[in-house]
């Protein structure tokens, strides 16, 4: 599970760092890598390699496609959430309530977007496995089961779970930063 304290401190020092930047593409990196700093299982996972993980079974350019894939859902999802940060100032709310609304509004549309994701992959799959059936591979719009389980950041946890639960941990210090921005439109 993500360490407070060291996300605390992640998000403190990259927020000390980004003083003089008022770029929201550079705040999404910046949060990612918070959380990455505050997550001690994934720093070990990724020092050994993923030795066992099924994304070392797929050839280079079956790699690069779902590292591409990821990228831009990463994006796709951090822009939405700027985008709906924005549409919110224009409502003029204070602060404090739009603040927790936002950040809660963040994790749904995350939460959705991830558990749609795995159709994503799986038409790439099949681009690239010869014979992989065409079929429907996600159940809900919502998979709160797959939600806990990324939200988790266990030790024992994939490279997918892993980059997708800090994507997940990341809407908050990310969200919070639009708000501070010095040309967010709040009072």
């Amino acid at each position: 599970m993500i360490n407070i304290l060291a996300f605390l401190t992640a998000a403190l020092w990259v927020v000390w760092v980004r003083r003089g930047s008022h770029h929201t593409l550079w705040l999404i990196p910046a949060a990612l890598f918070a959380v990455m700093l505050a997550t001690p299982p994934f720093w070990h996972a990724a020092l050994a390699g993923y030795p066992k993980d099924s994304f070392w079974t797929l050839g280079p350019s079956g790699r690069a496609g779902v590292v591409a894939i990821a990228t831009s859902g990463i994006l796709a999802i951090f822009l939405m959430i700027s985008a709906k940060t924005r549409a919110l100032f224009s409502l003029g709310w204070p602060r404090m309530i739009a603040l927790p609304i936002d950040i809660a509004t963040g994790l749904l549309m995350f939460g959705a977007i991830y558990s749609l994701s795995p159709q994503a992959f799986y038409a790439f799959y099949q681009l690239i496995i010869p014979d992989l059936p065409a079929q429907w591979v996600i159940d809900t719009a919502f998979d709160t089961g797959r939600i806990r389980h990324i939200v988790h950041i266990g030790p024992d946890g994939s490279m997918s779970d892993h980059l997708a639960g800090i994507g997940f941990w990341a809407v908050w210090p990310f969200t919070f930063w639009l708000h501070f921005q010095p040309d967010a439109r709040r009072g």
